[in-house]
């Protein structure tokens, strides 16, 4: 799965699966990215904003107020 798990200021943080670009990795992050859509969709995951793939990396932004980055 990924490599890291990164803060990116107060309300966010990156799940990095690494500097490659191929359709393996590619793959780990879209299949996150479902599974993260299919949480939020359902309410088991509260405070989550928005979550942006890209080719190996996965970027979640979260509400404060409801959510925290521990």
């Amino acid at each position: 799965m990924f490599k890291k798990l990164n803060n990116i200021g107060d309300c966010g943080i990156v799940c990095d699966f690494g500097n490659e670009v191929n359709r393996e990795i590619n793959s780990y992050v879209i299949k996150l990215f479902h599974h993260l859509k299919k949480e939020v969709s359902e309410g088991n995951l509260k405070g989550v904003l928005n979550y942006t793939p890209s080719y190996n990396k996965l970027i979640i932004n979260f509400d404060l107020e409801k959510i925290n980055s521990s």
